[in-house]
Order: C-alpha cells, then sequence, then structure tokens
C-alpha cells in the first residue's frame, strides 16, 4: 500500500498552503476593507446634494435671525426717528446759541447773559470772543434784522458798531447782495431798508 509521499525536509517546517475557505475568508475581509474604506473616502468626499442641504438650512436660520431683527428694529423705528428729530433740532438751536453769543459778544454776553445761560447747564464749544471770530457778517445780520420788521442799513451799521462789530457800510452792502435769497430790500427816496424773506 503506497501511503503518502514523505513531505521533504526542506519544506518540513514551511507553513502549509492555505485552504479554499480561508482564502475565501482573505477575500472576503479584504472587500469588507475597500467597502469601509470606499464609505470612509465618500465620506470625504464634496457631497453636492449634502453641501446643498446645508446651505439651505443655513438660509433658513438667517431668515429667522433677520426676522427677529427686522421685529425689533420695526419696534425701535418710532423712537430712533424721534431721535434724530431731536438731534436735528439740537443742532439748529446749538447755532442759534452760539450765533447769538457771538453777535451779543464777550462785553454783552457776559454782563446781561452770562449767569443766566450758566443756569441753563448747556455750554458753549468756544469762549464768546471766538465765536465771534469765526461768525459771518451776514449771520450777524440775520440775527438783527430777525428783531427788526425793517430796519434802515444806517440804522443797522450802527447797531453793529454798538455790538462792537466794526465794518464799513460796502462791507454790509456786499453781504446784503451776495445773500440776496436772504435778505429784501426796499428802497424808500434815498433811504434803504432791510428785512429778512420769509
Amino acid at each position: 500500500m503506497m501511503g503518502r509521499p514523505a513531505i521533504p525536509p526542506e519544506f518540513a517546517n514551511k507553513p502549509s498552503l492555505p485552504t479554499f475557505e480561508s482564502i475565501v475568508g482573505d477575500i472576503r475581509l479584504l472587500l469588507t476593507c475597500l467597502q469601509s474604506l470606499r464609505q470612509n473616502v465618500a465620506a470625504m468626499l464634496p457631497d453636492p446634494i449634502n453641501i446643498e442641504v446645508k446651505i439651505s438650512n443655513e438660509l433658513l436660520a438667517r431668515a429667522d435671525e433677520l426676522a427677529k431683527v427686522e421685529e425689533e428694529m420695526s419696534k425701535l423705528e418710532g423712537a430712533y426717528q424721534r431721535f434724530r428729530n431731536l438731534a436735528e433740532k439740537a443742532e439748529v438751536l446749538k447755532s442759534d446759541i452760539y450765533e447769538a453769543a457771538a453777535v451779543i459778544g464777550p462785553g454783552g454776553f457776559n454782563l446781561h447773559a452770562a449767569n443766566d445761560y450758566a443756569k441753563k447747564k448747556v455750554n458753549l464749544p468756544l469762549p464768546v470772543d471766538k465765536l465771534r471770530e469765526k461768525l459771518p457778517l451776514w449771520r450777524a445780520m440775520v440775527r438783527i434784522v430777525k428783531h427788526v420788521p425793517w430796519i434802515q442799513i444806517v440804522d443797522l451799521e450802527e447797531v453793529l458798531k454798538e455790538m462792537e462789530i466794526y465794518v464799513s457800510r460796502a462791507a454790509i452792502e456786499s453781504a446784503l447782495t451776495v445773500h440776496k435769497k436772504v435778505f429784501r430790500i426796499r428802497r424808500i427816496d434815498r433811504a434803504k431798508f432791510v428785512a429778512l424773506r420769509e
């Protein structure tokens, strides 16, 4: 009886060849690893549908946030508009105060208005003499003419002198000409009268 041939000694310590079942198991393991690798790679690659969903979600979240902001804005709109109106009015009033102080001049202001003005708790941005330096002649004329229905130009010149605003008649005439949209001029005989336009 013939038996199985003997394994040559050089192959005796070598591992045996894999069986069919172990090869199939290794192939299954390899396929599972490849499938897992494919899923991991797919997760790393951008998915246009997934990106679109994320952008849509962001859009919806921003829309909710915008709706809340606009609702709060509408609640504050009346107060904000009132604030802007008051700020504009405050600027006009400040300008009027500064011009009036400048026209009165340092002497008159300190004598007549300084104490009363200090009680109002409103500060002048500059000393009155500095305000006076910045005051254009025509604005000083507006302040004076505003309080007289019609004033003769000669009298206007005298009032300016009394307030220590020393200018020539020619300067007054020039201011009236340049700012003819502000001042009205009327001649009666040889006298010239001035008033503010309405």
